[in-house]
């Protein structure tokens, strides 16, 4: 069962632009999320989320993921 994780944040600028380029995510459309997350790490440069969607959405591209995925991701125990 998917369970979103969040990472304590008090700037609402960082939390808006996170929130719209997930939700981009999880919808395939990675131009979008793309251009808002390479945003995003213009204002914080190290942010690791940022960084990580990234690699995942240049993972997605080609081949594109199946057509139930729901944008989660299994974790390493």
């Amino acid at each position: 069962m998917p369970v979103e994780m969040f990472t304590p944040c008090d700037d609402a600028q960082l939390i808006d632009w996170t929130t719209q380029a997930m939700a981009l995510f999880r919808e395939r459309q990675w131009d979008a999320a793309s251009v808002l997350l390479e945003t995003l790490l213009s204002a914080h440069p190290d942010d690791p989320i940022a960084l990580l969607y990234l690699e995942r959405i240049a993972m997605y591209r080609s081949p594109p993921p199946v057509d139930h995925w729901d944008g989660s991701t299994e974790l390493d125990k």
